[in-house]
Parts: structure tokens; C-alpha cells; sequence
């Protein structure tokens, strides 16, 4: 983490974004998805503190299910160096690698939303710390050359060259809501597979969304894409507008209510079925 840190004066929730951070980029996931899987049985032990030498980065990480677990094992006093092992050291470090050479070249990167909101936590950590973050492979007991380093001003360059904000409305599915300091939602939109964590901008907003969760509305605000892919990373809402006709559930009810419960007085349905067609 740079000269004259020592890891011990390192706080243990900086350390834990850091490493969280970095598990993250080995899972391509992100803040908000939690891996509930079993750890992986550490199988074949290597130490990793930054890049390997040689790697293919044409090797992608393994998907998410079967992404190894990183386990902090030792320190080193020179630099605030930190030992993890891998279940697969190989693919670890490639997806590392693969991390390191888009914070290089940006512009050419496919981000993901998973791959940006660990180098924010990695680069506000290291912003807090007043250090620059490597990730180093260890080979025969020695550090080998960086792969991957992030300084406190990495996510803010890669952001400008990432993406794109701008004011627009946003038709979704309210999946979640609340917040107790940071006011927010949940927003599945049918364009993309991942829920979109939003910013709500007060609690009468947060409160009146509450009414239609798991119901679509459409959402104003600050709109947050990826720039190559026009994914939707985040939304900060200002205000939103509740569906326009009743939802599912009640237009269920009407139909009951309007003669579809004489079905449950049919003792042989298929049967009733085939004499109204004729058969």
C-alpha cells in the first residue's frame, strides 16, 4: 500500500472494503449481491498480493457460482502487504490481470457495474489511507510485477471515461425499498437481468414507493448509464409515478368477482371443456 505503512496501522473496516473489493473482482459481482455458497476447499495454496507474469488476459473469471474464494493467510510488514490464498490461484489472478489492464486502458474496457463499484471501494479506501493500492502475485517467496494498481483518483478518471448522467424517466418493477441513513431502492427493468440499485431523494418518496412494491412505476432522475453498452448502472430518483391502472392481483379479483369462481363448482373442468368445443 506504499511506503511506511505497516499493516497494523491499516483500520479493520478499510482493510475489509479493500478485500471485499477485490474478492469482487474476482466474482464479478456486485456491492449488493452476497455470495451464499459454501467456501471453496482450498486445494492449491499461492499468496497473492498483485499480478502473474505471463497470464493469458483472454481467460475470463469463472462464472459467478463457481468463482474461487480468497482468504487472508499472512502480513508483511514492508508496505502494508497482505498474503491471500486461492482455491485456484490461475484464475484468480487472470481475472486480476484482466482488472489491472482496463484500469490501464479505459477507453477500451467493457465495464461492468460489478468491476466499477470495486475499484470506488478500492479507491476510496486508498483515498482514506492516503496510499495507492497493488495487487502482486508472489512467486518462489518474492513479489513479482504489478498487475493491478488503484490510486485514489482511479474511479474518478475511470468514471468520466465510463459513463454517461443525464435526467430521464425509467419504467420498472419496485423491488425493494427502505434505507435508514442512505434512502434507496431496488428497480428491475425488463432490458436488463440485475436489479438497479437507486438513490431515493427523501423519505415521503421512499414511503409512497413502499405502496407498490412488486408493481411497475416509472422513475424520474439522474440516470447513470455504461457508455459501450448503455447498460443502466444506477438511478437517483427525485420522483416517480404510480401505475396508471390496477394491478394484477386485483384484476384477478374482478375477474372472480365477475363469474370466473363458478369454476370451482365444475367437478370434471377438462371434461366441461371439451363439450362446450364440441368434442
Amino acid at each position: 500500500m506504499g511506503g511506511g505503512v505497516k499493516p497494523w496501522s491499516v483500520p479493520t473496516r478499510r482493510l475489509t472494503q479493500i478485500l471485499n473489493a477485490i474478492q469482487r473482482l474476482v466474482d464479478q459481482k456486485g456491492e449488493d449481491e452476497v455470495d451464499t455458497a459454501e467456501d471453496n476447499e482450498i486445494q492449491g495454496i499461492d499468496e497473492v498480493t498483485g499480478s502473474i507474469e505471463g497470464a493469458d488476459s483472454s481467460v475470463m473469471p469463472l462464472p459467478i457460482a463457481e468463482a474461487p474464494s480468497l482468504r487472508l493467510v499472512s502480513l508483511r510488514a514492508a508496505s502494508a502487504g497482505y498474503g491471500i490464498a486461492a482455491s485456484d490461484p490461475t484464475t484468480v489472478l487472470d481475472a486480476l490481470r484482466i482488472a489491472g489492464s482496463q484500469i490501464d486502458a479505459p477507453e477500451e474496457a467493457d465495464w461492468r457495474p460489478s468491476t466499477l463499484s470495486s475499484i470506488r471501494d478500492i479507491s476510496d479506501a486508498a483515498r482514506s489511507l492516503g496510499v495507492q493500492v497493488e495487487i502482486r502475485a508472489i512467486r518462489d517467496g518474492r513479489p513479482s510485477s504489478v498487475i493491478a494498481k488503484i490510486s485514489p483518483a482511479s474511479f474518478t478518471e475511470i468514471s468520466q471515461i465510463a459513463m454517461v448522467h443525464g435526467t430521464s424517466s425509467v419504467l420498472g418493477v419496485v423491488e425493494r425499498v427502505g434505507g435508514v441513513t442512505t434512502k434507496h431502492c431496488g428497480l428491475h427493468v425488463s432490458s436488463q437481468k440485475k436489479m438497479i440499485y437507486c438513490q431515493v431523494d427523501s423519505e415521503k418518496i421512499v414511503k409512497e414507493m413502499g405502496k407498490y412494491l412488486f408493481q411497475s412505476i416509472l422513475v424520474t432522475g439522474t440516470v447513470t448509464w455504461l457508455k459501450r453498452t448503455w447498460e443502466i448502472k444506477t438511478i437517483k430518483i427525485s420522483d416517480f409515478e404510480p401505475p396508471k391502472g390496477p394491478d394484477f392481483l386485483d384484476t384477478l379479483q374482478r375477474m372472480n368477482r365477475a363469474g370466473g369462481s363458478a369454476w370451482d363448482k365444475v367437478r370434471d373442468p377438462d371434461k366441461r371443456l371439451a363439450e362446450i368445443r364440441g368434442a
